[in-house]
């Protein structure tokens, strides 16, 4: 029984320390300093920038149309009417929109490309 335990034992302590071998990985570079880090130029902490959403078309067909604007994972960010420019803040890595817009005319999912400052959704 005694046995038993030190070979459990020592086949523990030998598969620990294959399996920190097999785990080591060269390290980065480590700064000495803040000052020493390089930061690109364009980097900010922003998580999310804002972006209007404006429909062109037909007034009157835009003033009856009700939007749903979704980012790609399909979190709901607008519900409601598009007769005027919509304010949002969206992901900075948001690339699209999904809008559905309905009316009596119907009903209809668009997805709109999201580039700069303004997304811009044809009503008809």
């Amino acid at each position: 029984m005694m046995m038993n335990r030190r070979w459990i034992a020592a086949a523990l302590v030998a598969f620990g320390a294959a399996a920190c071998a097999v785990g080591e990985q060269a390290e980065a570079p480590v700064a000495d300093s803040l000052l020493e880090v390089e930061i690109p130029e364009d980097f900010t902490f922003a998580t999310s920038r804002g972006l209007t959403v404006r429909a062109t078309g037909d007034a009157s067909v835009i003033t009856e149309t009700l939007a749903e604007i979704r980012l790609a994972d399909g979190e709901l960010v607008h519900r409601g009417p598009l007769s005027s420019a919509v304010e949002l803040a969206v992901p900075t890595a948001a690339e699209r929109l999904s809008i559905t817009l309905r009316s009596a005319r119907g009903e209809r999912t668009l997805e709109v490309p999201v580039a700069g400052p303004e997304a811009v959704v044809t009503v008809e």
